[in-house]
């Protein structure tokens, strides 16, 4: 199976909330689903992760002002649905995953086109809104990090 390498990142405000967009796949013209997810793309040739992640950033929230960029250091995979195998040539992505502050109290996002929507949330909800279990499952893994981070 090939995998396509990709970046994701929690993002959390300065308030404690915590950042979750909507997307929406498209097949033959149609929306056949509507998601809720972090903000994630794949890395291009001769990228790091990092320089990907900023700029799935810029493209995709039209923002650059993130402060305490952290890798995670863990990741998760996913299988495509077959429509987007076909057009993408990869059986799924690799997500490495990241955590971001943002630091705009304004909010003013300019969504990129494969977005819908967004909203931050409190950690409870966020858990409750996100439709990946893997996505669940790392962001608790986070949250037990920054509650050690707190403790510091």
């Amino acid at each position: 199976m090939k995998f396509r390498p990709a970046v994701g990142v929690f993002i959390q405000d300065l308030n404690g909330n915590f950042m979750l967009v909507e997307k929406e796949r498209i097949e033959n013209g149609k929306v056949v689903e509507t998601y809720w997810s972090i903000p994630k793309g794949g890395i291009e040739k001769n990228e790091t992760p990092l320089r990907a992640l900023k700029r799935e950033l810029k493209e995709e929230l039209g923002k650059e002002d993130f402060s305490n960029i952290t890798n995670l250091e863990l990741c998760f995979s996913y299988k495509f649905p077959e429509d987007v195998r076909k057009k993408t040539g990869y059986d799924g992505q690799t997500v490495e995953c990241f955590y971001a502050i943002y630091t705009d109290e304004k909010k003013y996002i300019k969504l990129g086109e494969e977005l819908k929507s967004f909203k931050f949330v409190a950690p409870e909800s966020f858990l409750e809104k996100v439709d990946f279990e893997e996505e669940r499952k790392i962001f608790l893994q986070l949250l037990e990090y920054l509650s050690e981070m707190e403790e510091k």
